[in-house]
């Protein structure tokens, strides 16, 4: 099974990667850990501090994943004149996996309307399936 694990720098990634290892069996799966890099400054240093904190971010899922019994691959990608989604979708398109994971953000209302859902996007136009990870909120619990 082919997996293209998309994240970013946040706690909702986290959850993603905990999704993969604790649902999904490590033997004969392969898992692509995908960070796509929104260039927000043209200041080289700050550019190059960004990049730093992908490469740490997409490296701490890798060894979460191999410490699972997990096949991993990285790479961090800039966005370029792309939106994320089509970035992900792009390289889902090339690397042909079984599945993309991605965490939620969980944002609703006018900040979804504002600021788009990168996971509705792909899920919405995947030609495989998608496993969106919610981080559980308080709220939500079962007694």
């Amino acid at each position: 099974m082919r997996i293209l694990l998309a994240i970013d720098h946040s706690k909702y990634s986290e959850a993603a990667t905990q999704a993969i290892a604790s649902l999904i069996r490590a033997q004969d799966a392969e898992v692509f850990v995908l960070h796509v890099m929104e260039a927000l400054s043209v200041d080289t240093e700050k550019h190059q501090d960004l990049l730093n904190i992908a490469e740490e971010w997409v490296q701490h899922a890798a060894r979460m994943l191999r410490s699972a019994g997990f096949q991993v691959e990285t790479s961090v990608t800039h966005l370029g004149d792309n939106i994320i989604q089509d970035v992900i979708l792009e390289f889902a398109r090339t690397w042909r996996p079984n599945l993309i994971v991605l965490g939620s953000h969980g944002r609703t209302g006018l900040k979804r309307f504002l600021m788009g859902s990168v996971s509705d996007g792909v899920s919405r136009h995947a030609s495989c399936s998608v496993l969106i990870v919610r981080m559980p909120e308080d709220s939500c619990e079962i007694d």
